[in-house]
């Protein structure tokens, strides 16, 4: 933490920047259903809410692939199986994954496009099976 001395006091600040993870927040990871729906939700400051948002599929960030984006304001786009919705009164946008398959499971990116570099946060995909259950009767 920087601190900056002066006249005999010390201020301790911290220094912010748009880029940083404050910006734009997700989970860390999510599970979901094999078969089912799984919802992803990401939150931003209130500062990008006219910015396109996208989500994105790949290990690493330099060359992950856009499988869906937002297009105009809070409208929903659907891609396939996949969904994205923005929402300014939460400033958040909702990623939706309809029948997760376990061809699904791996790194994706929450981003938000914006000149220069994007500013995006790993999710990581798990999905998962239902138990089993045995009778014995």
């Amino acid at each position: 933490m920087p601190l900056l001395y002066f006249a005999g006091r010390i201020f301790i600040f911290l220094l912010l920047d748009y880029t940083s993870a404050f910006s734009l927040r997700g989970p860390s990871t999510v599970r979901g259903l094999v078969g089912r729906t799984l919802s992803v939700t990401c939150y931003y400051d209130k500062y990008y809410q006219t910015y396109d948002k996208y989500w994105c599929k790949g290990d690493n960030w330099s060359d992950c692939t856009i499988v869906v984006r937002t297009k105009e304001l809070e409208e929903e786009v659907k891609a396939d199986r996949t969904s994205i919705k923005d929402n300014y009164t939460c400033s958040c946008f909702t990623v939706t994954l309809e029948n997760l398959m376990e061809a699904d499971a791996g790194e994706y990116w929450c981003a938000i496009e914006r000149t220069g570099a994007d500013i995006h946060v790993p999710v990581t995909v798990l999905p998962e099976h239902l138990p089993t259950t045995t009778i014995i009767g």
